[in-house]
């Protein structure tokens, strides 16, 4: 019975974090199979091993001072969820920032990494991690490059803010 408990605490935190972190159930999975280079920040895998690592720690201090398994097992999933998440957020949005400066858009705005786990990929929106305008010229953020490229100005009419498109008459193009 304590091995079956072991694994519904260690699934039900799982599900309760993914909700969370990504807004689903199979998110995560498939951010680690599926859409591995959906992320091209560099190392960002060993910064999920780092999290991983760290929570085993605390699970093991954990269990040192009494707590049961069902609970530990628990708390690592819960850590390594939390920490591997920020650990990799904090990264992407540092690199983020440093390519934002270097870029010297004349307009610019973010939306958060978490944000971003919630709702990209979506297959039948067009969700934008971030944007820019230089010289009236759009951009958007590709977390997948960790770059800004070129937007499309019959995309953004659709997704840029309207003060935006209204100071540089960026019109569909036809």
């Amino acid at each position: 019975m304590k091995n079956s408990q072991i694994i519904l605490i260690g699934l039900s935190t799982y599900i309760a974090m993914a909700w969370l972190l990504t807004g689903n159930v199979f998110r995560p999975i498939f951010f680690l199979t599926f859409w591995i280079d959906r992320l091209g920040a560099p190392y960002w895998p060993a910064l999920l091993l780092v999290g991983i690592g760290l929570s085993l720690i605390i699970a093991k201090g954990m269990g040192r001072i009494g707590f049961d398994k069902q609970t530990t097992f628990g708390l690592f999933v819960f850590f390594s969820m939390c920490l591997s998440t920020g650990l990799i957020a904090a990264y992407a949005s540092y690199l983020r920032l440093k390519e934002s400066a270097a870029f010297q858009a004349d307009r610019e705005f973010r939306n958060s990494f978490f944000a971003s786990l919630r709702n990209a990929p979506a297959d039948f929106q067009f969700f934008l991690h971030g944007a820019a305008l230089k010289d009236c010229v759009p951009y958007t953020w590709s977390y997948s490059y960790m770059a800004y490229g070129e937007l499309s100005k019959n995309i953004a009419i659709n997704v840029l803010p309207y003060e935006w498109l209204d100071e540089c008459a960026i019109e569909a193009d036809r």
